[in-house]
């Protein structure tokens, strides 16, 4: 699920350790916006993204996804769905 701003901003204060998480980094989706324990983040600096877990280490994928991607393959989804 998408996170709004205040959302977003709630999960980066509970992931902002140092070593553990980069300044750039930004949450933007996560399973439960309410009570998040995992989702994905933009790198602002790069435009990757990646994932995060509050009980693993956060990465960038491998596969050098970025954010337009990851939008079109949603919407390629949602559109498959009508």
């Amino acid at each position: 699920m998408l996170l709004g701003i205040r959302q977003a901003l709630d999960a980066y204060e509970l992931l902002n350790h140092p070593g553990a998480w980069e300044s750039t980094w930004v949450p933007f989706t996560a399973d439960e916006p309410e009570d998040p324990f995992s989702g994905t983040f933009i790198d602002a600096a790069t435009g990757l993204i990646g994932s995060w877990n509050r009980q693993d280490i956060s990465c960038l994928y491998d596969d050098g996804s970025t954010l337009a991607r990851y939008l079109t393959e949603v919407a390629d989804e949602l559109q498959s769905i009508h």
